[in-house]
């Protein structure tokens, strides 16, 4: 197989799996998550859990401050603030009306603030990845071999986020290809004569490490091939350790919108 045609498979085949995208606050779908974080300072004003202006006086709240979404009033959203593990100042300010720590703040803040200073905040708990994978290549050593056969099947496994605002996560998944193997004399220690080789189905049992970031993906795998014919005594790499390297984008997502209530816990 010519170079420029290997090039294209490696660049364009990827792990594609089905997972979970959270979009950004700025979305329509976003106003109905619960958890945010504020990427840059933004006004707020003190009032109820119904939404009833206590203080006309502005305050600010700061960059990186994880709130909850409790309500709508108006052109308004009604937010509480987490806790400060520590900063005892902004607890005092944020978080409590009482010395005793039982009464909540609750505050206003527009939704054209939210919409443009805020992210929604994703848990960082495993969650499970399930869709289809294609390996571009196969490289085996004892003895060293390239092959370009392309194999297709299904993965599955588990998502670990790494951030709680992009969407970014490392991936450990498992999967089952089809695959197709040549025979020829160097594959078969000259029991197959034909300069051509034979093509023969392989089933291929595989796993995987799949960096991704955003809808870009990097992947390492290793796996084994096993024909299920009499070939397969004389096929010098039945279940010998392979290895390849995938790159490509994610195709399938689920829908946006994500409710993300009690996922976490309130402390930031």
């Amino acid at each position: 197989m010519k170079c420029p045609f290997l090039f294209f498979i490696f660049f364009t085949l990827s792990a594609t799996r089905l997972t979970a995208q959270i979009s950004p606050a700025n979305t329509a779908s976003a106003i109905n998550s619960f958890h945010y974080e504020l990427l840059v300072e933004a006004p707020i004003y003190e009032c109820n859990i119904l939404g009833l202006q206590l203080d006309t006086a502005v305050q600010v709240a700061p960059k990186g401050a994880v709130f909850t979404k409790v309500d709508t009033k108006g052109s308004d959203i009604i937010i509480r603030f987490w806790l400060w593990k520590n900063d005892g100042k902004q607890s005092d300010k944020l978080n409590y009306t009482d010395s005793t720590k039982t009464a909540r703040k609750y505050f206003l803040l527009s939704i054209d603030e939210f919409n443009a200073k805020a992210v929604a905040r994703k848990s960082e708990k495993p969650t499970f990845t399930l869709g289809a994978t294609t390996i571009p290549f196969r490289v085996r050593t004892s003895p060293f071999d390239f092959s370009t056969a392309v194999s297709f099947g299904t993965s599955f496994g588990a998502q670990f986020p790494l951030s709680h605002v992009r969407d970014i996560s490392l991936n450990v998944v498992g999967g089952l290809h089809i695959t197709h193997v040549t025979l020829d004399s160097f594959s078969t220690e000259g029991t197959v004569l034909d300069i051509g080789g034979d093509s023969e189905p392989a089933i291929s049992p595989a796993l995987g490490i799949v960096f991704e970031f955003q809808k870009a993906q990097v992947g390492l795998y290793v796996g084994w091939d096993y024909l299920s014919t009499e070939d397969k005594k004389n096929w010098i790499y039945q279940g010998k350790t392979w290895f390849s390297i995938g790159v490509g984008t994610s195709i399938f997502n689920s829908s946006p919108s994500a409710n993300l209530s009690g996922a976490m816990t309130d402390t930031q």
